[in-house]
């Protein structure tokens, strides 16, 4: 989790260099990375880069060891993304397939990922304390789900399996979403 937190510290330090004035003019004009006053910055932006693609490159490489054991007719169908991305790089129908690009499309997905959940998530808490009566309707139907599960002699987490019988918090979460 630390790991995590760090590289989140990274993507808001990027930000923060990227909308600073010389974050501005080195994305337009990249070539004042090699003015002195600019090359902090630049170096800085870097440094990100490479950490953030690090962290991201770590699953990518343990997917790929974890495939070379297998047979092609053993991996069957692809899993995820990551997956299909390395099954059409095997194929070498696509330039675009690459171990070149697929840790800028895995750290795409990551950031979009992780800001659009975050300010989701912000909103529904947010609309949770704001509607009180909506928070325990929510509660009723989770502590209904629980004595359900628990009478059945089940584990009390809720699961996606979960979801049909959760009426009130799908529609919550359509509402946020």
């Amino acid at each position: 989790m630390s790991e995590f937190y760090e590289i989140k510290h990274h993507l808001e330090e990027q930000m923060c260099l990227l909308s600073s004035l010389t974050g501005l003019m080195l994305i337009t004009m990249p070539w004042l990375r090699y003015f002195p006053i600019f090359s902090q910055t630049f170096r800085k932006l870097d440094n990100n880069l490479t950490t953030c693609y690090e962290f991201i490159k770590r699953p990518i490489n343990k997917r790929i060891s974890e495939r070379d054991k297998q047979t092609p007719e053993e991996r069957g169908e692809p899993n995820d993304l990551v997956d299909y991305f390395l099954d059409q790089i095997e194929t070498g129908k696509d330039e675009y397939f690459s171990l070149k690009t697929i840790t800028p499309f895995c750290f795409d997905l990551f950031l979009a990922g992780q800001d659009t959940t975050s300010t989701t998530l912000n909103f529904l808490v947010l609309y949770l304390i704001l509607d009180q009566r909506v928070q325990s309707k929510m509660h009723e139907e989770l502590d209904r789900l629980e004595e359900e599960k628990g009478r059945n002699g089940f584990d009390n987490s809720v699961t996606q399996a979960d979801r049909g019988k959760l009426p009130f918090l799908n529609a919550v979460i359509n509402v946020v979403d």
